[in-house]
């Protein structure tokens, strides 16, 4: 783990004494509140209202945690020092060696609940925020390396790719014809995996004026409220994204208000339900986009490529749904500007 600089009397912010037996049972586990208490259930459920279901599973445990520790210490839940004693704790439970990244998903978990009971975050606190600071200092880690942006080359060879898996016939074509439909798509649109796999047939609507928009009925970015993407049509027919589902919609029969994009099973056959999110790896690995990439590679490609095609970061905005510039950037890959330059998006 990495080494802890002394940070109990930081700026004169007394760190409460917790030891890591108050935060983790025996097995390893955070210790939670027992189910009969209803004060707890009933904090949990106001906050998760403004929360996405899988947010709130990562932040529950924590904040059981960090409730029963307050109930233990007959402390308030808005205290600072208790507050930092539980965030050492976790950082010293030698079996977790949580990086700087799971302190930030606890602090946020605290807050986000603070938050919905209408309470004074311990974050407010300038000296709270003050040795928070260092102590994420003291556990940066060399950034992982970012996948690698998805660019027209690596759309090529997909299409060529699941060409010869269409060309085969039987179940390997409807294969080719959904795998090549799901990738367009999903670079076009510029896609998180959990948004490819849940895109059904109805969300695809064509505009007035015969233009295509993707809508996104709730993602990471927004709760309880759609966001509308415009499907960019490419001046090249293989690329095209609406040409591309068209094809697979045609050939698998997929009607009415139903996932679009699922199994295909060996006689031919689909499944009911939408592909797993995990199958997108398995998907872009089979067409060759293995070492480096990911699903979010989509998602990077669509910013890389567009920005070496010239386009203004606003307009990328429209499609990505990023709330600042800055973010642009960040998914934007550096590439060898002799083999990638400016151009058509495809």
């Amino acid at each position: 783990m990495a080494r802890l600089v002394k940070t109990e009397n930081l700026v004169g912010a007394a760190v409460t004494a917790v030891a890591v037996e108050e935060v983790y049972a025996d097995d390893g586990r955070l210790i939670q509140p027992p189910t009969s208490d209803k004060d707890f259930t009933r904090a949990i459920a106001k906050m998760a209202r403004g929360l996405k279901p899988r947010t709130v599973s990562t932040y529950r445990p924590y904040l059981g945690a960090y409730w029963q520790l307050c109930l233990a210490h007959k402390s308030q839940l808005e205290d600072a020092a208790l507050f930092r004693g539980f965030v050492l704790a976790v950082a010293r439970h030698a079996s977790k060696k949580p990086s700087a990244s799971t302190l930030q998903v606890v602090c946020s978990a605290v807050a986000a609940l603070l938050n919905a009971l209408s309470m004074r975050s311990p974050l407010h606190d300038p000296a709270t925020k003050h040795w928070l600071a260092a102590e994420m200092t003291t556990r940066a880690r060399r950034k992982p390396k970012r996948s690698d942006a998805i660019l027209t080359e690596q759309i090529s060879h997909a299409i060529e790719s699941t060409a010869a898996m269409i060309a085969a016939g039987g179940a390997l074509r409807l294969r080719g014809l959904r795998d090549r439909a799901l990738i367009i798509l999903g670079w076009t649109c510029a896609l998180r995996r959990s948004e490819l796999v849940a895109v059904r047939l109805s969300h695809l609507k064509q505009t007035r004026v015969k233009g295509w928009e993707l809508i996104i009925p709730e993602s990471k970015t927004s709760i309880g409220e759609d966001q509308v993407i415009p499907v960019v049509r490419a001046s090249t027919a293989r690329f095209d994204a609406i040409k591309a589902v068209e094809a697979w919609r045609t050939a698998a029969e997929i009607r009415g208000d139903t996932p679009l994009f699922r199994r295909v099973r060996r006689d031919g056959s689909l499944g009911d339900d939408q592909l797993n999110p995990t199958a997108v790896r398995d998907i872009l690995r089979a067409h060759g986009m293995r070492e480096g990439f990911s699903p979010h590679s989509l998602r990077s490609g669509f910013v890389t490529q567009a920005r070496l095609n010239g386009a203004a970061t606003h307009q990328i905005r429209v499609v990505t749904r990023h709330r600042s510039d800055m973010m642009v950037d960040v998914y934007t890959r550096q590439v060898d500007p002799d083999r990638q330059g400016p151009g058509s998006l495809a």
